[in-house]
């Protein structure tokens, strides 16, 4: 339905926003955004310091993109925010 129609922005890859996002890839473009550079770095080595996914054998990881770089989710169709609400509260009130 949505294959290679649609690219997804996650946003905030957590222990929700993560296994969300490699889900997500197995069958649409999905650009996985955090912003914490040591995050993304972990994540594109393969490394989860949440031990909640094993990113080396991860079969899909054509249809993903990890990064920190805001301007690379211009071109996402959906966007899906997986970021504590303390944050969104934070970002509210400024």
């Amino acid at each position: 339905m949505f294959k290679n129609k649609y690219k997804v922005g996650i946003i905030g890859l957590g222990y929700v926003g993560l296994p969300l996002a490699l889900e997500f890839s197995k069958k649409i473009k999905v650009i996985g955004f955090d912003l914490n550079k040591k995050r993304i770095l972990e994540i594109s080595k393969g490394k989860d310091r949440n031990n909640e996914i094993d990113i080396l054998n991860f079969k899909n990881k054509k249809n993903i993109e990890f990064t920190y770089d805001e301007n690379k989710l211009t071109n996402c169709d959906i966007f899906i925010v997986t970021v504590p609400l303390q944050l969104i509260i934070r970002i509210v009130q400024i």
